[in-house]
């Protein structure tokens, strides 16, 4: 589902992707048919989707029509699969990515390509299914340092969608995590999947200043950026960061946000 803001997550899986030699394209499911014609014309080695709880019985429809007309392996990332990873027991779910996925989703692309094509069993952050036998890993410690991380691919949607490359908002990230736990939210529930599976404690991780400046200055040399839009949980938990990033901010880019 398109607006004006891009999933950062599909993107940024991509990007990973890409740092790792393989090949990426984006598809958007609106007109199914399509959609499914685009997606035989690229032949993909998998279909990979992103999604959250309650869309996903939409995308469930779509996956069985792309197994019943293409014979296409499918894997599953985003919020619902990390915490419902027992989809991976219905037909049209081959493989399933829990938690944070650029790292976990270019091992497993790469196992993938050194087997031959054939699904690997032992990629962790992945519950997958071969021969009918479901293999579970646990997750691993979250990503290295987020300045690692390549820039997300936002190229894939710009190409196909250029009212998203004309609009002048574009959305960045500077932290990932939340260390409140909140009754309503998700994070208490995905923070303890990686205590207890990975013995990881530390939950909140930002960029450097530096390193947000970098990508929204290289992204306004190609596009229009206007205003930036932070879509971060709690962007100013830390005092120290946010004066530092106010003082980078404000001297290195200017751009309202």
């Amino acid at each position: 589902i398109l607006r004006f803001s891009i999933p950062l997550g599909i993107p940024g899986i991509a990007a990973a992707l890409r740092e790792g030699g393989h090949e990426v394209e984006v598809f958007v499911a609106n007109k199914f048919e399509k959609t499914f014609d685009e997606i035989e014309t690229y032949a993909p080695d998998f279909v990979a989707f992103s999604v959250i709880s309650g869309s996903h019985i939409g995308y469930y429809a779509i996956a069985r029509s792309l197994k019943e007309r293409l014979g296409v392996l499918t894997m599953w990332g985003g919020p619902h699969p990390t915490f419902f990873p027992e989809m991976i027991e219905f037909p049209w779910v081959d493989a399933v990515c829990r938690g944070e996925g650029e790292e976990a989703v270019v091992k497993f692309a790469d196992a993938f390509d050194a087997a031959g094509g054939e699904i690997p069993l032992d990629v962790p952050n992945f519950w997958v299914k071969r021969d009918g036998e479901i293999h579970r890993m646990a997750v691993l410690a979250r990503n290295r340092a987020l300045d690692d991380l390549p820039y997300a691919a936002r190229d894939l949607y710009y190409n196909k969608f250029p009212v998203l490359r004309k609009h002048g908002i574009k959305h960045f990230l500077a932290h990932r995590g939340c260390p409140y736990k909140c009754t309503y939210c998700f994070n208490e529930s995905y923070n303890s999947i990686y205590r207890e599976e990975a013995g990881a404690t530390r939950v909140f991780n930002s960029r450097s200043p530096d390193s947000i400046v970098d990508e929204i200055l290289d992204l306004r040399e190609k596009v229009p950026v206007r205003m930036v839009a932070f879509v971060d949980d709690v962007f100013t938990l830390h005092r120290k960061w946010t004066m530092e990033f106010a003082e980078v901010y404000g001297r290195r880019c200017s751009i309202p946000f």
